[in-house]
């Protein structure tokens, strides 16, 4: 063994438009984890949209939906787990909005026999509950934009 590999490996700098940083293996695996969640609440709403305007309204649609909901629920609260943001109160901010619309949702499954889907279009003013889980999706596409700068990103925030 050499005593070159003895000696630590000095982390790669690199310039962004905040400044002077570098990336350790537990960034990689928070931005896996962060991307990961994010692919999970992509596709099970998608998969609820899709199932919802294509099948509508029967019985098993709208149970299958709920347990969409729940995916959903869990990979945005893995992403705002794993998400980087620096500003403390501004992570804090979307994981509470996060635990509200999460809250609000259990509450509603809880209160009303119905699924969720059916009390939510039944009870539109559930939504003040259940959207804070969107204003914490929207809070990432914020965090985009002002990191990476990027069109689509700074797009989809009014979007969403």
């Amino acid at each position: 063994m050499s005593d070159a590999s003895l000696i630590p490996e000095k982390p790669e700098v690199y310039s962004g438009y905040y400044g002077e940083f570098t990336i350790s293996k537990s960034d990689r695996q928070e931005v896996f984890l962060y991307r990961l969640g994010l692919a999970i609440a992509a596709v099970t709403f998608s998969l609820g949209t899709i199932l919802t305007l294509t099948v509508g309204n029967q019985d098993w649609v709208q149970e299958l939906i709920s347990v969409f909901f729940v995916g959903f629920c869990a990979g945005l609260g893995l992403s705002l787990a794993k998400i980087h943001i620096y500003l403390i109160p501004l992570h804090r901010l979307l994981q509470g909005f996060w635990l509200v619309g999460c809250g609000a949702a259990i509450a509603f499954s809880l209160i009303f026999p119905e699924p969720l889907l059916v009390t939510v279009c039944n009870r539109p003013q559930t939504i003040w509950g259940i959207g804070f889980l969107f204003a914490a999706l929207t809070g990432i596409f914020f965090k985009e934009g002002f990191c990476f700068r990027r069109l689509e990103t700074m797009l989809l925030t009014p979007l969403v």
